[in-house]
């Protein structure tokens, strides 16, 4: 059975052996192969649409190259019967001339599948922030440079804490600011030692309004023209009965604003998603020198269980640009922003307000944030 760690070996193979290329069999036709690899097929459309059919592997490590090569004006779908993902994802389309896939088969259970190794603009696949893989091109990550490409880091800023147990993950005099309103003495936020997969806890005082915040220093991320920006955290709040009776505020946000004791909990720049003292609706706002530009009730929120929010951010000509949030990876509403003109830099937030008597901790797991250079 082949595994990932294999992988090096078998691009190795293909740099020392070249690929075998394959004469493309025309509309409706299957790409087939067999045991000859790695294959490699240029496609070439007419003026109408048409189709191809990859064969399904007959055993695991085979690896195909297709490329659409000659672009008629006819889009072209690609049926891979064995599926391309754990979804059993089962087609692709080609629109452009120099759009591209690579794929790997696998072994699952006694059948083979193939599975995605690289792609370059092909419908169908997409980029989940980790690896490529099957899917529509609306997930958040879709857009976002890769990590493996050799360029990755003069491409984009990037900035990630896991928040593991370590001094340096959470340095509250270099890196952190931490605020307060704490009547109820709920104590500084703290690393969780050992936790799984590394944790940072806002602890708030046992006061109705106590509250927590902890703000990045460094303020390196600025909404502007062609600066895409690509934003998640998971977090949870641990204390079952806060669900309604709780603030918070997680995204970026401006020049170390301290949002414990504001109202609505909006800073006067930033993207933040935040929940309002006495409901439980996940919202999100755009805020630019004070003007405020909304999208409420995204979603319910959950306490004791960990939630995943994000964003992707790309800019207009206009000054504004469109926000697209995203709950556990499902895409809601997009949003215009607020005139970015006056917008500063920003960094990440977090913060959580008491709604009412009784301390409660929020719990963060990680944050990352990219932006193109």
């Amino acid at each position: 059975m082949s595994s990932a760690h294999q992988l090096p070996g078998q691009l190795a193979r293909v740099a020392r052996l070249g690929l075998y290329r394959v004469d493309d069999p025309g509309n409706g036709k299957t790409l087939y192969m067999g045991n000859i690899q790695p294959v490699f097929w240029p496609i070439t459309t007419g003026a109408a649409a048409e189709t191809r059919t990859l064969y399904t592997p007959t055993g695991p490590g085979q690896m195909v190259f297709i490329s659409m090569d000659v672009d008629g004006g006819g889009n072209c779908t690609l049926t891979i019967t064995s599926g391309l993902d754990v979804a059993a994802t089962t087609t692709v389309v080609f629109t452009t001339a120099g759009q591209f896939l690579a794929l790997y088969s696998v072994e699952v259970g006694t059948v083979y599948r193939w599975r995605v190794l690289a792609a370059d603009g092909v419908y169908g696949t997409y980029w989940n922030g980790t690896y490529w893989e099957a899917g529509p091109q609306t997930k958040m990550w879709a857009a976002c440079p890769s990590p493996a490409d050799p360029q990755y880091n003069s491409l984009v800023h990037e900035y990630f804490n896991d928040f593991r147990a370590a001094a340096a993950d959470y340095d509250a005099t270099n890196e952190w600011t931490y605020a307060e309103v704490d009547v109820g003495g709920g104590g500084a936020a703290a690393l969780t030692a050992d936790a799984l997969c590394g944790r940072l806890t806002i602890t708030s005082g046992a006061n109705n309004n106590d509250a927590g915040e902890i703000t990045l220093k460094q303020l390196s991320f600025k909404v502007a023209l062609g600066k895409k920006i690509w934003y998640e955290t998971k977090f949870q709040v641990v204390t079952a009965a806060k669900a309604t009776e709780s603030d918070w505020v997680a995204g970026l946000i401006g020049a170390e604003e301290n949002l414990t004791a504001v109202a609505d909990c909006l800073p006067a720049n930033g993207i933040v998603f935040h929940k309002d003292d006495g409901d439980t609706n996940i919202d999100i706002t755009t805020s630019d020198n004070g003007g405020d530009v909304q999208s409420l009730a995204l979603g319910t929120f959950a306490v004791t269980t960990d939630i995943m929010l994000g964003f992707y951010f790309d800019a207009a000509a206009t000054g504004a640009g469109i926000i697209t949030p995203y709950i556990n990876g499902v895409a809601k509403t997009p949003i215009t922003t607020a005139a970015y003109a006056t917008m500063t830099t920003l960094s990440p937030v977090f913060m959580y307000r008491n709604g009412e008597a009784g301390a409660c901790v929020m719990s963060i797991d990680y944050v990352k944030c990219v932006q193109l250079r």
